[in-house]
Formats: C-alpha cells, sequence, structure tokens
C-alpha cells in the first residue's frame, strides 16, 4: 500500500520501488557508455546485491523464527518455502536459512573488546 506522496509504507512497497527504479536500466545501450561509467556500475550493483542479501538473509531469519512458513503459507519448513520462492535446489533453501540465522545471530552479538577498549583484531 502507497501513501497518496506515492511513498511506500511497508518493507515490501520500498523494496518494490526500488526494484522499479532499477528496472530503468534495463534497456540501457551498454555499448554507449564508458569505461568509468561500466565500472562505475558494476561497483555499485555489487553493493547494492551485498545490501540485499543482508536484508534478505535479516527477514528470512525472521521468518524461520517465527514459523511462518509452516505455520500460515502451509510449507513443509521454511527452507522448502524459500526454495520454491528462490526456484533453486533444496540444499541451497537449506543452506540460506542456516546462513540467515547465523549472519542475524552474528551481527547482533556484541564485538568482543580487549580490555584497553579496541577491537582484538583491529590495530588501535
Amino acid at each position: 500500500m502507497e501513501q497518496p506522496t506515492g511513498t511506500p509504507t511497508t518493507p515490501a512497497g520500498v523494496l518494490a520501488a526500488a526494484n522499479t527504479l532499477v528496472a530503468d536500466l534495463d534497456e540501457t545501450m551498454w555499448v554507449a557508455k564508458s569505461s568509468e561509467e561500466l565500472v562505475e556500475a558494476v561497483v555499485v550493483a555489487e553493493r547494492l546485491r551485498a545490501h540485499l542479501a543482508a536484508l534478505e538473509a535479516s527477514v528470512v531469519a525472521e521468518v524461520h523464527a517465527r514459523g511462518v512458513a509452516k505455520g500460515e503459507l502451509a510449507w513443509g519448513s521454511t527452507a522448502e518455502w524459500f526454495t520454491h520462492l528462490a526456484g533453486t535446489h533444496r540444499g541451497t533453501g537449506h543452506q540460506t536459512v542456516r546462513q540467515a540465522e547465523v549472519l542475524v545471530h552474528e551481527r547482533s552479538r556484541p564485538t568482543p573488546m580487549t580490555p584497553g577498549g579496541s577491537h582484538p583484531s583491529r590495530p588501535r
């Protein structure tokens, strides 16, 4: 659902709007772009892909934690639902759910600090 200003009001709405923006590039004539534009597009596309992957992992972990796939969508498991949704191999769906849980738990865990207050793997 969107507000009258066209601003998406749900997470799915924000993602749909972002997808629409990116779709504007579908007909781009890449041959007409400079090398710098091509490289910059790849760099930014990779950042976007990584950001979307992290976002997806958080959402998949929450869907799994709530039991949405089994309880509300009538799938046998979150992995089976994700496998179907992504159109991927069964093992990939299970791996995605496992990795999503690990990533979310790793992000929510406090970073260990040395007695001096610095991160042990980073120089002060």
